[in-house]
């Protein structure tokens, strides 16, 4: 992001006040004032000492520190000025703030070094540490918050494509903050050394939300995802896609609850398809029914038994409400009968069924879900 050291040499004398600054403790930051009560000498002294420093480290602007600001900055800091900042962003303030011999410097001082210009608090010792606002003409980069020897620790950054506003260190995002961009994409939450670290809330530009763990920039823990148009996950993540125990709800009411493995349903879970009142619990393999698994009917027919490519294949048994029947099915065909089993000691029971059946299916889709990086659900029938 931003270095902060300078050395420059100097200009005109300009008006300063100096004194030693109390340690206190706050729970939101406010703005400071010195409080002067040192002798004559010794703030002449001082002031001269300061003087002979800032001559090393940079050029003191005759100017209004606002003016040098480009306008959408401006009116940016006109419509959100630093007080309404300090009470809106409060949980993100620093707990505490020690100032030891700051100098609260009335005009900007370009540093040429790194060609800044800084309007703010001082250390005698020509060091920024305090209050302070700092502008990088070369980035178009606006930076106002709370310096320590020299490092920005908390603040706010505007330039060309975003605001943050929260804790900084080493010159990177890192701690609790906000990030939005200009084109419309915001996250709030923790931060890494400059990488979305921690439980936080991504909104995209078009109103999709996550909101869980990050982990290296992505999603990666327990979180939830939320589509415009309507489909809802809940569950684990690995680097930005489903993997491992979730939910999986559409708009139409059908839900997957079960496990994932790379964005598919894969391992033990049930599928239930609302408008048809029907639903099937057992294994998946890459979204597909394949494995052993129970097919239950709106009727309360129910197939139990081995599952291929989504038909039933191999051993299994279809049970109606007064029979049982085991025998081998192939792609969906019954095409064996091993056994009859009736519920009934006596009588005969006379049933037209037809046993060759197509399960009601998942009708994955190859395209991708919007934000998430594998091949997922679309639509269910």
């Amino acid at each position: 992001m931003i270095d902060f050291c300078c050395r420059r040499i100097g200009e005109p004398e300009p008006e300063i006040s100096s004194g030693k600054y109390k340690t206190y403790k706050m729970n939101s930051i406010s703005k400071t004032k010195p409080y002067l009560n040192m002798d004559k000498t010794q703030n002449k002294d001082e002031k001269y000492y300061f003087l002979n420093k800032i001559s090393k480290i940079g050029n003191i602007l005759n100017s209004d520190f606002n003016t040098l600001l480009p306008n959408y900055i401006q009116t940016y800091l006109e419509d959100y000025p630093f007080d309404d900042f300090d009470k809106k962003y409060s949980d993100y303030t620093t707990n505490s703030l020690v100032e030891i011999e700051n100098i609260n410097f009335s005009k900007p001082i370009q540093l040429k070094n790194n060609n800044m210009i800084y309007l703010g608090e001082w250390t005698k010792e020509g060091i920024i540490n305090g209050r302070g606002k700092m502008y990088q003409p070369d980035s178009n980069t606006y930076i106002e918050g709370e310096w320590s020897n020299g490092s920005l620790k908390f603040g706010r950054i505007i330039n060309n494509n975003s605001i943050y506003i929260g804790y900084i260190e080493d010159n990177q995002f890192h701690g609790k903050g906000k990030y939005n961009e200009i084109k419309g994409n915001s996250y709030e939450g923790y931060f890494s050394y400059g990488q979305k670290h921690g439980q936080g809330k991504y909104i995209y530009s078009d109103g999709c939300t996550y909101e869980g763990s990050f982990e290296n920039n992505e999603m990666n823990g327990e979180g939830e995802f939320n589509w415009t148009n309507g489909i809802y996950y809940k569950g684990e993540f690995y680097k930005g896609i489903f993997h491992g125990n979730g939910i999986l709800k559409w708009r139409n009411g059908n839900i997957y609850n079960g496990q994932f493995k790379k964005g598919f349903f894969y391992g033990n879970g049930i599928f239930y398809w609302k408008n048809k009142e029907e639903y099937y619990k057992g294994e998946y393999i890459n979204s597909i029914k394949n494995g052993k698994g129970m097919y239950k009917f709106k009727n309360g027919d129910i197939y139990i038994g081995q599952w291929s490519n989504n038909r039933p294949s191999g051993k299994g048994t279809y049970e109606t409400k007064n029979k049982i029947y085991s025998g081998i099915w192939k792609e969906g065909n019954f095409v064996e009968l091993l056994d009859i089993v009736s519920k009934y000691q006596s009588g005969e029971i006379n049933e037209n069924i037809d046993f060759n059946f197509e399960a009601n299916n998942e009708n994955i889709d190859i395209s991708n879900l919007e934000h998430i990086n594998v091949k997922m659900m679309i639509e269910i029938n």
